[in-house]
């Protein structure tokens, strides 16, 4: 379990995102969910959803890339989310920022894909998994 709280303050993240301050990696974060939801507006309203499901207890780490601190999280989607979005990855991987934009602060997702490896939250270990259809 991991023993620590985000960098970043998760409700301003969330009240960027909402407010219309939220990017996405323009790399595979951007790809995977392309690929998943086939729309770029799908896309947006999705990492909003997400954003706003995080809790404490989806926290795992703050790392820093090429000088810039992320906060990483692993959530477990509710059914309801995963039929809204037609998906079947339960288990799903965020890392994302907080930074200065044109218009205030932005919410920047650098990665959000369904997780890959095991990973340790603040409410404990998380893996990888797909839903059972009905």
């Amino acid at each position: 379990m991991v023993c620590g709280s985000a960098h970043f303050d998760l409700a301003r993240c969330v009240k960027a995102a909402e407010e219309g301050r939220l990017g996405l990696g323009k790399g595979r974060c951007r790809l995977i969910l392309l690929e998943l939801l086939r729309e770029l507006d799908r896309c947006d309203e999705f990492a909003l959803v997400v954003l706003k499901l995080l809790t404490a207890n989806d926290f795992s780490d703050t790392k820093i890339l090429s000088g810039v601190k992320y906060d990483e999280y692993g959530i477990r989607l509710p059914v309801t989310v995963l039929d809204e979005f037609g998906l079947v990855q339960e288990v799903w991987y965020v890392k994302f920022t907080l930074r200065e934009g044109t218009w205030g602060e932005e919410t920047y997702c650098l990665s959000l894909h369904p997780l890959e490896e095991e990973l340790d939250c603040v409410g404990g270990r998380i893996a990888p998994s797909n839903r059972d259809w009905p």
